[in-house]
């Protein structure tokens, strides 16, 4: 039975190993050593490379026992990759100085690139736009004009504009551009404006040969406020405070959808139901932005200021009222 397995390479027992790690049972070298017939030290090497580029917080070496464990078990399952592609990333780093100095880092950008597109590639089944060809390709020239800081010549249906790139944003299911559109008539940083391109409404993208340097820490600050397609990135924000039940705190705090939503220290009791204040920025005057859920979550979200919010919400709950009984 084991003649066959004892001349794979410690390589391909990897996967397996990582498997039993995750399903909680512990791993000794000279256990290992004594069944597959490879040098203790290699399996060591092997393991010790895994954690540091991979399982850091999931895998670790009990000196008392001598023995690898799990911190936690069925760590595998929380992770995108598969076991096996997780082994031939670590050994490409495990190598990557033979290749000499000068391809290293290229050699843990093309991992790193890798294990991004993979996690996208799997998130995006659930986008509703559709990517085809020509969208990948937009991502492409996108990505590659980001990383060499170079503008973007953009071509829209009924314009041209020169883009400082910055980041790629799916805002609902759809993909959106973000960055700074240059003035043409002034070219210093203050006279750019904060502009965000659906994708698929680009006809045409072309890397500029002329570099950029520019400071984004003010659009990160936009982009953190941002709540969804109604969000502009050019106009003003206004803080609303609204009240989050309890019952549904613990949702809020761990959804990505809310992940612009502040929460404070302040609680207030109604009608003897206990809120927690949440501060959210909205940029839509007539708060398109943040009705929705506000509405989806009634009672479980009420407003607290400004008053225009809260009369917004009961002029739209009375148009639904009218509507349902003319039905």
């Amino acid at each position: 039975m084991w003649g066959s397995f004892m001349v794979k390479k410690i390589e391909e027992l990897m996967p397996g190993i990582l498997k039993m790690l995750s399903r909680g049972e512990s791993v000794s070298t000279a256990q290992m050593q004594g069944k597959h017939n490879f040098s203790a030290s290699s399996f060591r090497e092997h393991l010790r490379t895994l954690r540091e580029n991979f399982f850091k917080n999931d895998i670790r070496y009990d000196a008392s026992t001598k023995r690898w464990i799990a911190v936690e078990i069925g760590f595998l399952d929380k992770i995108l990759l598969k076991p096996e592609e997780i082994v031939v990333l670590n050994s490409i780093l495990r190598n990557k100085n033979k290749l000499g100095n000068g391809l290293c880092e290229c050699t843990v950008n093309i991992v790193k690139n890798y294990r991004k597109r993979t996690i996208s590639y799997i998130l995006r089944q659930q986008n509703s736009e559709k990517i085809d060809n020509k969208m990948e390709e937009k991502f492409a020239l996108i990505h590659a004009a980001i990383d060499e800081k170079r503008k973007l010549n953009i071509q829209l249906t009924d314009s041209k504009r020169v883009f400082y790139p910055h980041k790629i944003l799916n805002i609902e299911y759809y993909w959106y551009l973000v960055g700074f559109e240059e003035n043409k008539d002034e070219k210093q940083e203050d006279s750019h404006r904060i502009k965000s391109f659906a994708l698929a409404k680009i006809v045409n993208i072309d890397i500029s040969e002329d570099e950029f340097r520019y400071d984004f820490s003010k659009l990160d600050k936009r982009i953190g406020q941002m709540i969804n397609a109604y969000f502009s990135f050019e106009k003003p924000t206004t803080v609303v405070q609204l009240l989050v039940h309890e019952n549904i705190e613990d949702y809020i705090d761990r959804a990505r959808f809310f992940s612009s939503w502040h929460k404070t220290d302040e609680h207030l009791l109604v009608d003897s139901q206990r809120y927690i204040r949440y501060d959210v920025s909205t940029s839509d005057e007539y708060f398109r932005d943040i009705i929705p859920s506000i509405l989806k979550y009634l009672p479980n979200i009420l407003v607290l200021k400004p008053d225009e919010l809260k009369k917004a919400i009961i002029r739209k709950l009375d148009e639904y009222k009218n509507k349902y009984i003319g039905i």
